[in-house]
């Protein structure tokens, strides 16, 4: 069963607890005002290339402005782990939620944050639980990434959104959202039952059904299924192992830059602890099941919906995503042939088409005065 992780570099804070105080907030203006003076431009890898010589992974000094947060799970078992980054009110075009995918940190999303603080957008992100800096569910191996209920991220969503995102509404009207992979699967779910404040979503490589290549669907699941019962669920899912520091980048499913791989992986090397990687035989078979329910009940979506999709995405299946494009009442779909699953962490020609059309289309569904 082919479900490799979705690497990211993971950079560990030396903070605790929720937010820096008055002197990060100064912090966090003044980067604010940098990045306002700025081009707004994607950052390309000529320039990751002349920072990797001189920072440890970029954007990590960016990423310490950031003010950190956590919250309860909505089963309120869990403090779940969280990052803001907020422009003064008047320069902000408005709160940007990142909703990542599986295995994934919001310390992997840096140079993405910057790009769209760059552009004038707040941000927000959390790890979901069982990954990143939010508690893990099983005892045992770290690494291993699982769920035994799919409907927690979407319910673990809903909280951030109710505690998190709509206390931020009266300073910052208009809320986005840009989700990855399984976290668009998990925004589906929650636009799905719960009403959706957001004026416009990016969903890139959305995982609306994983590809358990090289088993067919109803065997990988009926596979899955029976190794549950048997009590194996917290055991990785065939195929899936721990990070390998030794993987080289020609035999990534990922991208297509190979900085970004590099930078990627050194961030792990450098922070282990906050490393989740491959998916549990539970994760697998809830997935397996979940995911045609959300796919059947995209139709309740509300919410302007943006789908980028990878050509040559090996992760996930892009029938799935077409299925799910024609399922939505208000959805736009673009296609990125040479793509690998981490569009927004390809090479600069696909990675800078995509932010711009992000862009393009969260302008267009931007509130056009007060109140509307």
């Amino acid at each position: 069963m082919d479900l490799k992780a979705y690497p990211g570099d993971r950079l560990n804070s030396r903070r605790e607890g929720i937010g820096f105080g008055s002197l990060k907030r100064l912090l966090l203006a003044c980067t604010a005002l940098l990045l306002l003076t700025t081009t707004g431009k994607a950052v390309s890898e000529k320039e990751l290339a002349e920072r990797f010589a001189t920072e440890t992974v970029p954007f990590s000094r960016f990423l310490d402005t950031g003010e950190r947060f956590t919250f309860q799970s909505a089963d309120a078992i869990h403090r779940l782990s969280g990052v803001k980054f907020l422009l003064p009110p008047s320069q902000s075009k408005g709160v940007i939620l990142i909703v990542n995918g599986r295995s994934e940190s919001w310390q992997k999303y840096g140079e993405l944050i910057s790009d769209l603080c760059s552009q004038g957008y707040s941000v927000v992100t959390y790890d979901h639980r069982g990954q990143g800096l939010s508690p893990r569910l099983i005892k045992g191996n770290p690494q291993v990434g699982t769920i035994d209920d799919f409907d927690l991220y979407a319910e673990d969503l809903n909280a951030c959104i109710q505690r998190i995102i709509l206390p931020l509404r009266r300073e910052y009207p208009q809320l986005f959202v840009i989700a990855h992979s399984m976290g668009a699967a998990v925004a589906s779910a929650q636009m799905e039952n719960h009403p959706s404040p957001f004026r416009a979503a990016a969903f890139i490589a959305p995982m609306f059904e994983i590809n358990t290549s090289p088993y067919p669907r109803g065997l990988a699941h009926a596979i899955a299924g029976t190794l549950r019962m048997l009590g194996q669920g917290s055991r990785y899912a065939p195929g899936e192992h721990d990070f390998d520091p030794k993987a080289d980048f020609a035999s990534n499913k990922i991208t297509g830059s190979n900085l970004r791989w590099k930078l990627m992986n050194r961030g792990k090397l450098l922070h282990p602890a906050s490393i989740t990687s491959g998916a549990s035989i539970d994760w697998v078979d809830a997935t397996l099941t979940s995911t045609p329910k959300i796919l059947n009940g995209l139709g309740r979506i509300r919410t302007p919906i943006l789908i980028l999709q990878a050509g040559n995405d090996q992760l996930v299946r892009n029938e799935s995503i077409k299925e799910a494009a024609t399922g939505i009442s208000d959805c736009s779909l673009i296609n990125f042939p040479d793509s690998k699953h981490e569009i927004l962490m390809e090479s600069d020609p696909i990675r800078k088409g995509a932010l711009r059309a992000i862009e393009r289309f969260f302008t267009a569904h931007a509130l056009s005065k007060p109140g509307d």
